[in-house]
């Protein structure tokens, strides 16, 4: 039934006149790889990530140096609060950037996507077949 459902949808699209501009497509790893903000965000993660890997260790570190069992727990305990605190604050963080970067990109399709008269642009791995190929567009578009 769904399949059937799809073919139907098919070709009522392919044989509406007005859907005859195209279908456009992009490669998003493409796009999101060589996007310098988007560069600049990985590092800035990754910079997040490593700080709070650190930290862990210096932790680890103070815990196996206390010298009794209450300043090991008080020590523990103080660790696990301030690195929750901090992955949920990379967590925010990664939400952010990644949700800021998507608008960007979209906002980019859609003018490549006017500008190209095309009627939508699909990710790359969405497409079976055809279509015409925008990643450089977009790219260009984000510089």
């Amino acid at each position: 039934m769904k399949k059937t459902l799809l073919t139907l949808l098919s070709l009522i699209l392919l044989t509406q006149t007005g859907f005859s501009a195209g279908i456009g497509y992009i490669d998003y790893y493409k796009v999101v790889t060589t996007y310098p903000l988007a560069q600049k965000y990985r590092k800035e993660l990754l910079n997040k990530s490593n700080a709070i890997n650190n930290y862990t260790k210096n932790q680890e570190n103070k815990i196996l140096q206390a010298k009794d069992k209450e300043t090991k727990n008080q020590l523990r305990d103080k660790g696990i609060a301030e690195i929750k605190k901090m992955q949920k604050d990379y967590a925010i963080l990664r939400e952010q950037r990644e949700q800021e970067i998507q608008n960007k990109i979209k906002l980019t399709a859609d003018k490549v996507k006017e500008q190209k008269k095309l009627d939508i642009i699909i990710k790359k791995d969405a497409s079976v077949t055809g279509g015409i190929d925008v990643t450089q567009d977009v790219i260009n578009g984000l510089k």
